[in-house]
């Protein structure tokens, strides 16, 4: 007696591939999710290491931070200064020293993120420090104490081409006692 399949043997293969695929786009599928949730967790590591970049320079510059919202964080536009970077005498105030701050941690910010990201720093004396808003509400005048609150807003992958920002980091940042 001769047992005829009749292509049952092809047609279990042709499942067998079929469920073996399915599995394979799955591990691919969470492959790439690790990856986007690894790359939101360095770019977050990133920015509290840039965070915290910024409240050391606005604590080396004190003098500079004290003066509040008339200090060069909280007013005018960052500009890089070769003076403040010299070692041949030339020497940069403290105003042009915390705007080549900004305008050198600004650069930073766009040169850690990816372009997608549209990452932004603001450094801003706030009436509510620490507030998680883009924008910051200045203070009437001058605070006692100072405190400045430091942001980088960015979007993550899955927020790439839309105007939403979903990640952030926010300290804030007193510049210590002059002795």
């Amino acid at each position: 007696m001769k047992k005829y399949w009749g292509g049952y043997g092809l047609l279990e293969v042709l499942v067998s591939l079929a469920v073996i695929s399915i599995g394979a786009l799955g591990l691919t599928r969470a492959q790439v999710s690790a990856l986007q949730i690894t790359t939101d967790a360095q770019l977050r590591t990133s920015a509290t290491i840039l965070v915290d970049d910024m409240a050391g320079r606005i604590q080396a510059n004190a003098g500079e931070a004290w003066q509040g919202v008339n200090s060069g964080y909280h007013t005018g536009a960052p500009s890089l200064n070769t003076n403040c970077l010299s070692t041949t005498g030339n020497i940069c105030t403290g105003n042009q020293m915390a705007k080549h701050d900004l305008a050198d941690w600004n650069a930073l910010i766009a040169s850690t993120f990816p372009a997608a990201s549209n990452a932004i720093g603001i450094v801003c004396l706030d009436a509510t420090p620490g507030n998680p808003t883009q924008a910051c509400t200045p203070p009437g005048t001058n605070p006692n104490p100072v405190i400045f609150t430091l942001k980088i807003f960015w979007k993550s992958w899955k927020n790439r081409g839309t105007t939403t920002f979903d990640q952030s980091v926010i300290s804030i940042v007193a510049p210590p006692l002059q002795r």
